[in-house]
């Protein structure tokens, strides 16, 4: 069964560790933060349905 788990917060609070963290400790893969590099092509003015689009990643 694959379950999804998505780390929100903001910049700085560690979520790049605490996704490593999680990784290493159930034996899995993660993928690194997702919203940095979607706001950097689509710019910082985002609407609630880009927030939707992040979730997804």
């Amino acid at each position: 069964m694959l379950k999804k788990v998505v780390i929100l917060g903001p910049e700085s609070t560690g979520k790049s560790t605490l996704a490593t963290e999680l990784s290493a400790r159930f034996d899995t893969n993660w993928c690194p933060e997702f919203a940095r590099e979607y706001l950097l092509e689509h710019g910082t003015n985002y609407t609630f349905e880009d927030l939707a689009v992040i979730a997804k990643g």
